[in-house]
């Protein structure tokens, strides 16, 4: 049976510029990188410890790319926290927000894509 997603991909045009985001500012890990010619790479990151990863995808080479776009939901145990340590690394986010006793802010990266984080205790 299948036990966990491995990537999620996100098309991106600048690898470079992803991979600071995501590691720098969101705090994630590179978990893989190898060069695929012409100046990209298979590039995924992760939060620490995490299975699932991202994987960075070079539009250049990937066909109708903009047809597809990611929706994925992040979980975190405070949510405030959260939220501080996020914007005060310069991500773009919104503040918490609470909807039927679910919280929630939504983030933006440099490809202008939205990206919820979801509060989850245990």
């Amino acid at each position: 049976m299948i036990t966990y997603i491995v990537t999620q991909s996100i098309f991106v045009e600048d690898q470079a510029k992803a991979e600071k985001f995501w590691t720098e500012q969101m705090g994630f890990e590179i978990v893989l990188k190898e060069d695929m010619g012409h100046g990209t790479f298979q590039l995924e990151v992760a939060p620490p410890g995490a299975q699932s990863h991202l994987f960075l995808y070079p539009r250049s080479i990937k066909d109708k790319w903009e047809n597809y776009r990611p929706s994925i939901i992040f979980a975190c145990e405070d949510i405030h926290r959260t939220y501080l340590q996020l914007q005060a690394n310069g991500v773009k986010i919104t503040e918490p927000q609470d909807l039927a006793g679910t919280k929630f802010m939504i983030f933006k990266d440099p490809e202008g894509y939205d990206y919820i984080i979801k509060e989850v205790k245990g």
